[in-house]
């Protein structure tokens, strides 16, 4: 590790601040310890504490990309999923069988055939975007509500 600031930031010499990164970064540079000449609450200069000014070079990651699947249920016709349902040989061969696993085996085929007919599967790629906890569902609303 290695810190940055080698020169006092407080008037009694001591050094208060720290600006760490890895020996090996290169990501800061020109650090310089300066008077910000802030005022007091009586509007006199204050020399307490000085300000850490430095360059950091920093670059956003590159995105990463998945493919999603995913089915358009909303866009189902009901009516006429339930009428696939009834017509369909999945409620026929209940009466046929009573053996448990080949009855799943009907369920599963059947429906899994239904939803790629009324509801097909689909796949899109997407960004995969860094959670912002600082980013909430207020500020969501506020955003779009002044669009």
């Amino acid at each position: 590790m290695r810190q940055h600031v080698t020169e006092p930031t407080h008037v009694a010499g001591h050094i208060l601040d720290v600006l760490i990164t890895r020996d090996i970064d290169t990501a800061v540079s020109n650090v310089e310890i300066s008077d910000p000449g802030l005022p007091d609450n009586n509007g006199n200069t204050s020399r307490d504490h000085f300000a850490v000014v430095f360059n950091a070079s920093v670059s956003k990651p590159p995105p990463v990309r998945t493919t999603v699947a995913y089915r358009k249920f909303k866009s189902t016709d009901v009516n006429e999923f339930k009428t696939d349902i009834l017509t369909s040989s999945i409620l026929n061969r209940v009466q046929e069988s009573s053996n448990v696993d080949e009855l799943v085996d009907v369920y599963s085929n059947g429906l899994s055939f239904l939803l790629d007919k009324h509801a097909p599967l689909k796949s899109k790629s997407i960004v995969l975007r860094p959670m912002n906890p600082w980013y909430s569902q207020e500020l969501h609303d506020a955003k779009h509500l002044n669009v």
